[in-house]
């Protein structure tokens, strides 16, 4: 996502507040500083319908969440089936590598 249509979404009280519906362990500042992470969160931790609620009401695209899951941070996402199903949501096939601190940690 380009830093001008970011900048609007940080600045959005409609997608802050979308932002703290979204998040219990952090403001929605912080997370909304790093937009692909904040991203990959939405996909990894929050219900589908918050995918489906940020497309349609703030414009984001799927390509917006592919270039979040290709950033996304190791640990957002917990469950390598999790991985698998937003690669194949976002037509990545196969699947883009699963982001790891320790390339010799354990899949689950």
């Amino acid at each position: 996502m380009d830093e001008v249509k970011a900048d609007e979404l940080r600045n959005s009280p409609e997608f802050r507040t979308f932002a703290a519906c979204c998040l219990w362990n952090t403001t929605p500042e912080k997370a909304l500083a790093d937009m692909n992470g904040f991203l990959a969160h939405v996909m990894a931790r929050c219900p589908d319908g918050a995918f489906r609620y940020a497309k349609k009401t703030f414009g984001l695209t799927d390509d917006d969440f592919r270039e979040a899951l290709r950033n996304s941070p190791p640990g957002e996402f917990i469950y390598l089936s999790n991985w698998n199903k937003w690669n194949k949501i976002l037509g990545f096939d196969p699947p883009i590598p699963y982001p790891r601190k320790y390339p010799e940690s354990v899949l689950f």
